[in-house]
């Protein structure tokens, strides 16, 4: 028996009506599901096997739409020098209304006070700095500080080939960090999750030879060794597709696309991002990470560098030890007008 056009199209209408409404019951499903198990501690899995609670303080930490939140940008260049570029925590509740604009209010005392730097200098010259909510944040850079000193008095039980009493390694530095964020995943009974993620910078003695590494740990407690560039905070995805974006276009030789972040992942490799930033000068990597930093936080070309800072980690050519430097603000808001 054949059939007509005008029966195939009735039965795909019919099909589309029966199955049409079970989707969107599915996805109000969920969608209850998801405001139920997000409440609950986070060691509550959901009927579907999900650990909402987990999912929301891991996608809160790089919420672009958090304003007290800060970006950490960090770009390994030149094979011996590291950029980390961060904006400031503050409170939104020190600010004034002058015309159409929102300004700090720096005549009074508290907002000096509500200000943090999130980056943090710690012994052997490494580098931490957290980004995230603006108290976990802050949370979390306290218990980083504490984590480190332990370390640099000792050991602290661990088994390492870094035996240097009074000094620090930053992948053991990282790994003790990931093992703090991820104890609330496993016991309800500790502390809550923090929402805050944090990137340690610094030496690490790589097949005998002392070299600059970043190291990224998430709320969730996995941590791994960055390549060339790493982000956390406010905005962090952005910030992440705008570099693969400018990678691509390097290395396409000018041309330029809108793929997302996904995407950029399979198309770009990682000796292309390597290659690329081995390329760079320094005011090459400052241009970069404004690009990043305008993308990420929508910054335009009057923004001041009043909550904007950059450090410089350095490493000696000539022997094992590394030096840190501050980037003018002078430099940042040229860059800013320059990329804006």
């Amino acid at each position: 028996m054949k059939m007509t056009v005008f029966t195939i199209v009735c039965c795909v209408l019919l099909v589309v009506q029966l199955i049409g409404p079970s989707f969107a019951q599915t996805d109000k499903l969920f969608n209850a599901e998801a405001q139920k198990y997000s409440s609950l501690p986070h060691t509550v899995f959901s009927p579907q096997g999900r650990l909402y609670n987990v999912e929301r303080n891991a996608l809160s930490s790089s919420d672009s739409n958090d304003i007290s939140s800060s970006l950490i940008l960090a770009f390994n260049f030149d094979d011996d020098k590291i950029l980390l570029l961060s904006t400031k925590s503050f409170s939104p509740y020190f600010r004034r209304k002058v015309g159409e604009k929102i300004e700090p209010d720096i005549n009074n005392d508290s907002y000096v006070r509500s200000e943090s730097m999130p980056f943090m200098v710690l012994p052997s010259d490494t580098v931490a700095a957290t980004g995230g909510t603006a108290a976990d944040a802050l949370a979390l850079r306290c218990s980083i500080r504490e984590i480190a000193l332990s370390l640099c008095k000792a050991n602290d039980g661990m088994r390492s080939t870094h035996r240097i009493e009074g000094s620090l390694s930053t992948s053991m530095l990282a790994k003790k960090i990931a093992d703090y964020q991820q104890l609330p995943t496993q016991n309800a009974a500790s502390n809550r999750m923090l929402s805050s993620a944090a990137i340690v910078a610094g030496i690490d003695v790589e097949e005998n030879r002392p070299k600059l590494s970043i190291w990224r740990c998430d709320p969730t407690g996995q941590f791994w060794k960055c390549g060339p560039m790493a982000a956390v905070g406010r905005g962090a995805g952005n910030a992440e597709m705008k570099f693969l974006r400018e990678v691509k276009k390097w290395r396409d030789h000018g041309r330029i696309g809108k793929e997302s972040l996904d995407e950029l992942n399979f198309k770009i490799s990682s000796s292309d991002v390597e290659r690329y930033m081995a390329s760079l000068s320094f005011d090459e990597t400052i241009l970069l990470a404004c690009r990043c930093l305008v993308e990420a936080l929508d910054v335009s070309k009057n923004e001041d560098s009043f909550n904007v800072r950059a450090i410089l980690l350095r490493k000696d050519k000539q022997s094992t030890e590394s030096c840190i430097e501050t980037v003018c603000d002078e430099i940042l808001l040229q860059g800013l007008k320059m990329v804006s």
